[in-house]
Order: structure tokens, then sequence, then C-alpha cells
């Protein structure tokens, strides 16, 4: 559970965005808690917004977990670079397995 991948994402504002994350040699470990948190900066203490176990990140299977990013998640943001992580809580340990640069790009049915 300790390998970090930086990726980069885009999503659409306003449309909804799922991200699948298998935990490749997760040894059944239960989580205790997962947080998928987009930030305006990476030193914000705040988040912009954030999903977590049972709020947005529910278990596919026994090792993939899946992240829904509702339309009312992004809706009123701006469009631009924001920066997100994906946090996995299990026996007292921390571990950031994700994480980069998000682009929300605009909506081509916005109005004008």
């Amino acid at each position: 559970m300790n390998e970090i991948r930086e990726t980069l994402l885009e999503m659409t504002k306003g449309d909804t965005f799922y991200l699948g994350c298998e935990l490749v040699d997760f040894d059944g470990t239960e989580l205790t808690a997962a947080y998928f948190t987009v930030k305006a900066q990476k030193e914000d203490a705040n988040y912009v917004f954030q999903k977590s176990l049972d709020n947005g990140i529910t278990w596919e299977d026994e090792t993939k977990l899946r992240v829904r990013v509702a339309p009312e998640d992004t809706d009123e943001l701006a469009t631009g670079w924001y920066y997100y992580g994906l946090e996995l809580h299990a026996n007292n340990d921390v571990c950031t397995v994700l994480k980069g640069p998000i682009h929300i790009t605009w909506d081509s049915y916005e109005e004008a």
C-alpha cells in the first residue's frame, strides 16, 4: 500500500466523474477510512470538496475502490487546475496511493 502514483486527471465541470483504484498487493486489511480530496492549491489546509468511504467512495470488489464525484461537487467551481489525493487509512497507517493535478474543464452545455 506504499506506492504513490502521480497521475493527471481531467473532468468536465458539473458532470459525474468516476475514478477506479485497484489495491495491488493489498493484504485484505480492513480500511478504517479512505478520502479523495481536491484542493485549490497543494499546500491548502482546506479542501474544495472531499469524498470518503460510503460518501462517494465504494468497494467494487475485495481489492477495487471506486470514487464518484457528483455533478454538484463541481457545478460552482471555476474551471482550471486543482490538486487531488487519494488517501487510505488501515492498521493505524495513512497512505497516499494516488495524487496529482486535476484539470476541471468547461462544460460544453454551459450557458453564456
